[in-house]
């Protein structure tokens, strides 16, 4: 999805939802996403996956740790 579409796929779901936190990124092939996220206060384990569940065995499925 290219910036633009992007940008009213969330203003028509925000009009749904207006509280609504997004944490789902479409990716197409080629793309390169990147996520900034605070977890101030939030120390844990966490996990990042595709919701491709073939795609588990390519690295898209992994944990990671936030320390404080």
């Amino acid at each position: 999805m290219f910036p633009r579409q992007e940008e009213q796929a969330i203003h028509r779901i925000k009009k749904i939802q207006p509280t609504l936190t997004l944490d789902v990124v479409q990716c197409l092939p080629g793309m390169v996403t990147r996520i900034i996220v605070n977890f101030d206060g939030y120390p844990g384990k966490y996990l990042y996956h595709c919701h491709v569940l073939e795609h588990e065995a390519n690295d898209m499925m992994r944990p990671f740790e936030v320390i404080a």
